[in-house]
């Protein structure tokens, strides 16, 4: 029998990452951790927006290198950007301009880009054209490998800490899949480490202290945690060693306001230690946290306050502790909430009026609402990994560098977020717009169905409609395109079914833009 290439299944990495706090980052993480500076998120304030000479699209991910001196950004514009951060002197970007513009050769928007562990060159991409690539900054030739594996859009990736050479991606087509950029055969076909009968939206793991553990959300009720080390073994035909860990089940159908098929995850990540693992939830029934160890149950209540409807956003640990949940909202501003409840936080604050009865109450978590992060919706928020930093993109072609402020000057002053009338009349309108928003996605999901009858999948990114042929066509499982980026073509890319837009139909679409190239990881609608 061949040894396995994965070290012996036992405890003792869930013994060293039980042994500190849920909210701890062992040094192990990244060396550049031990000169981490405490800061207060409810002091940030923005103080840069890179765009010059940057992206020309919707800004889909962004991702630092280990050492926090360069930011990696991917967008619809099929382009990676490096931009550089001086960390001597880290009150603003060292170059309002990108020190690289990667071409990855994606013929479709870019969902996500990530470095790989300890390097600054190479770095991996996926996008909608259902790729992963693979680019070394270091070399001419740019893209190493390639993979055209899976048959829907790739959406995430993880790139593991134990093996450097491993890509692990997700996909719409239900698949999670893992190939070694050693092994031409395995970015041919990379090897299928899961099979789901929905769609896969977001995995995140592969962390130093439990590099095993991924974690997996997408088009079903609950978030899947599975060993990659067990995931192995069911390769070579053990049978008897589940590779699904734990099912962590966040919105119970039973009370929920969204039937079972509308309890869809946008995002997931799980924390540096491996312990804490968080989803967000879309249609309003907010972002849950769970203790892996402890996975029976949620650790509190979901975090609400924002709104998740129209993307498919990610949900991030912020903080240089990991010790608040961030997430975008609908409403172009981003949210940040205590992942454990302070003890002195009351719904009573001293300096806040009278709540209306008609209000909704305010999560007593809720720390921080970044606000004006994007003119329609903040899709990602990322923490620098040493410096009290964090970055934020949406739908707008350009990146909000947020720093604490020396002084207290912006226009809260010292107001909690529950005593602020704005933000508590934000939070409100977030909080009870869940009807409105999913009549209104109904609606548009039964225009297109009718015109394309065999259609299912059927998502809206930005300006493009994206959905998938049923079983029962004659036609392919490929992904078909809708997009009025050209509208005066008048027809399906690719086949002569004609295209009809939201407008022929008398329908404002929210966040949709019609400029070109603005097609992007926006207004998506799920089955």
């Amino acid at each position: 029998m061949n040894a396995s290439p994965f070290p012996p299944f036992n405890h003792s990495s869930i013994a060293l990452a039980r042994a500190h706090p849920i909210d701890s980052v062992h040094p192990l993480i990244n060396p550049e951790f031990g000169r981490a500076k405490a800061y207060r998120i409810d002091r940030l304030a923005k103080s840069d927006v890179l765009a010059e000479g940057g992206h020309q699209g919707c800004v889909n991910t962004l991702c630092w290198s280990d050492d926090g001196q360069y930011l990696l950004s991917g967008s619809d514009d099929r382009r990676l950007a490096l931009w550089r951060f001086d960390t001597h002197d880290f009150d603003s970007a060292s170059s309002s301009r990108p020190v690289r513009l990667i071409d990855t050769g994606h013929s479709l928007n870019i969902f996500h880009g990530r470095f790989f562990p300890g390097s600054r060159s190479l770095i991996a991409s996926c996008s909608l054209d259902a790729s992963v690539r693979v680019h070394d900054l270091a070399t001419t030739a740019s893209v190493v490998c390639s993979s055209t594996a899976h048959r829907e859009r790739v959406k995430k990736l993880v790139l593991p800490w134990d093996c450097p050479s491993l890509v692990i991606s997700c996909s719409h087509d239900g698949t999670i899949r893992q190939m070694d950029i050693r092994d031409p055969a395995t970015c041919k076909t990379p090897d299928i480490l899961a099979s789901w009968g929905q769609g896969i939206n977001g995995i995140s793991g592969g962390w130093p202290l439990r590099p095993y553990l991924i974690l997996a959300g997408g088009e079903i009720s609950t978030l899947r945690l599975y060993d990659r080390r067990r995931m192995q073994a069911l390769r070579c035909g053990d049978t008897t060693a589940p590779c699904v860990v734990s099912e962590l089940r966040g919105p119970d159908p039973a009370t929920s306001d969204s039937d079972l098929r509308d309890l869809c995850v946008s995002g997931v990540c799980l924390s540096h230690t491996g312990r804490i693992a968080i989803g967000s939830w879309m249609n309003g029934e907010g972002i849950y946290a769970f203790d892996v160890d402890s996975p029976n149950e949620p650790l509190g209540p979901p975090f609400k306050g924002h709104a998740n409807f129209r993307t498919v956003k990610e949900v991030s640990l912020v903080g240089l502790n990991q010790e608040y949940v961030a997430s975008g909202s609908d409403d172009g501003n981003w949210f940040a909430w205590r992942l454990q409840q302070d003890p002195s936080d009351c719904d009573d604050c001293p300096n806040a009026g009278p709540p209306s009865a008609a209000d909704p109450p305010i999560d007593p978590r809720l720390a921080f609402v970044g606000l004006e992060g994007d003119l329609e919706v903040v899709n990602c928020v990322q923490q620098h990994p040493s410096e009290a930093c964090i970055v934020t993109s949406g739908i707008e072609n350009d990146i909000k560098v947020w720093h604490p402020q020396r002084a207290v000057t912006s226009h809260r002053g010292n107001l909690s977020v529950r005593a602020d009338p704005r933000l508590r009349q934000i939070i409100a309108r977030n909080l009870t717009q869940s009807a409105d928003s999913q009549g209104l996605s109904n609606f548009l999901l039964t225009i297109l169905r009718r015109r394309f009858p065999h259609a299912r999948n059927v998502q809206r990114f930005g300006s493009t409609v994206v959905f998938t042929r049923s079983p029962s066509s004659d036609s392919s499982d490929a992904p078909e395109i809708v997009s009025n980026t050209s509208p005066s073509d008048g027809h399906l890319s690719g086949s002569s079914m004609p295209y009809i837009s939201p407008s022929e139909q008398g329908i404002e679409v929210p966040g949709a833009s019609t400029s070109a190239g603005s097609v992007g990881d926006g207004d998506e609608w799920t089955e």
